[in-house]
């Protein structure tokens, strides 16, 4: 018999942020198409290289897919219930994006363990970058724009000649140390910017567009 007991406040909190078996499906599947590029793909396209200093555009992409999933899960639900609450959402905001962050980094160090080629250094701090700039841009933009300054960013030091290789961070192994102390950076930047602003976004409240039409009158 089923059990009637009712959800635990740690189920109801993952199912109002989205924690669900589509999310892991569509993560999992994520991560294995990023740690099967690393691990066979790489090695076969570039068989000359040294290992652990290959990284490759398909990768760096790749990385978009589970940042912005990561992102998903920062919903808190309708905006604005949100912002009518009348406990405070601070600590847990913070809390909640920071283990997210941190949850990426372990998934990203322990595929990275797996692909030979691959600067681990790097694919985990490109990992957390893109992730740290998803969450940083559902803060600014709400939760339906966790893509946006992700995607700007592979886009800019993906698209030839915009920066110059020497200082490629997202590309180049050996300033993967440099590329680490940015992700911490905007890591702590983005947890402060959700812990402020929540999944409703900066702009969506400037705008006043969470408000339902019986708040307008």
């Amino acid at each position: 018999m089923p059990s009637t007991d009712p959800p635990s406040h740690l189920a109801t909190f993952l199912a109002v942020h989205g924690l669900d078996g589509r999310w892991l499906r569509f993560t999992t599947a994520s991560w294995l198409g990023v740690f099967l590029f690393g691990a066979v793909a790489l090695p076969w396209r570039y068989p000359s290289e040294v290992l652990g200093t290959v990284i490759a555009t398909g990768l760096v992409i790749g990385l978009l897919l589970p940042a912005v999933a990561f992102a998903r899960l920062l919903d808190e639900g309708p905006a604005h219930l949100v912002l009518t609450a009348s406990r405070r959402l601070a600590s847990t905001r913070m809390l909640w994006s920071l283990l997210l962050i941190a949850c990426q980094a372990g998934i990203a160090a322990l595929a990275a363990a797996g692909m030979s080629a691959t600067p681990p250094l790097l694919v985990v701090a490109d990992a957390v970058l893109l992730t740290a700039a998803a969450v940083l841009s559902v803060a600014l933009f709400g939760l339906a724009a966790g893509w946006l300054l992700p995607l700007i960013l592979v886009s800019v030091f993906t698209a030839p000649g915009v920066v110059p290789w020497n200082a490629n961070i997202l590309y180049l192994h050996t300033l993967a140390p440099v590329t680490a102390g940015v992700a911490a950076a905007t890591s702590t930047i983005a947890a402060a910017a959700y812990t402020a602003f929540g999944s409703v976004g900066l702009w969506t409240r400037h705008r006043g567009s969470w408000k339902t039409p019986d708040q307008d009158t």
